[in-house]
């Protein structure tokens, strides 16, 4: 199976929806056919390298969140999908949305790789003398201010992060 970007053209979604099927009381699809070694209503996929769960179909891994979208709306994403609640594997409908880049980076909770402070959003000024909190939204550094005490600026980042989440 190629682990490459996918195909998600009209014929790769017409397939999808004659062989899978979607629980939206778990997130998981299921395979309404008996494609390989997988039996009709099995679950489909398995989990891939980057955290996510997959589903290999026509020779290729589609992400499953990207399958759920489909086969909910009846088209593929157009951008990318978000997990709301920033659990990977909870692919039900309800905490999918589409997303920019921008969406998607703030909605985590990874501390950035190099981060000195080791806090999400807060990193030294040593032009202040103070800790500072920012983020990024599409593209436009967004300062939320300076504090003595590091932790501080963490709890500014996370109330200005939930407030723009709740936005979206």
């Amino acid at each position: 199976m190629k682990n490459t970007p996918s195909a998600e053209t009209p014929e790769a979604a017409a397939h999808i929806k004659r062989v899978l099927r979607y629980c939206d009381e778990t997130g998981h699809l299921y395979w309404k056919v008996t494609c390989g070694r997988a039996g009709a209503g099995s679950r489909a996929g398995n989990l891939g390298t980057n955290g996510h769960w997959r589903v290999g179909v026509l020779g290729r891994y589609y992400q499953a969140h990207r399958i759920v979208w489909l086969l909910c709306t009846g088209e593929w994403p157009r951008s990318l999908l978000d997990h709301r609640d920033q659990d990977m594997l909870n692919n039900r409908f309800g905490n999918l949305r589409e997303a920019d880049k921008s969406l998607n980076a703030v909605n985590t909770s990874k501390v950035r790789k190099g981060s000195k402070t080791g806090l999400q959003g807060v990193s030294w000024s040593a032009t202040k003398g103070k800790y500072r909190a920012r983020f990024r939204v599409g593209g436009v550094e967004r300062l939320l201010g300076y504090w003595d005490d590091p932790m501080e600026a963490a709890a500014a980042y996370q109330k200005a992060k939930q407030e723009y989440l709740c936005t979206k």
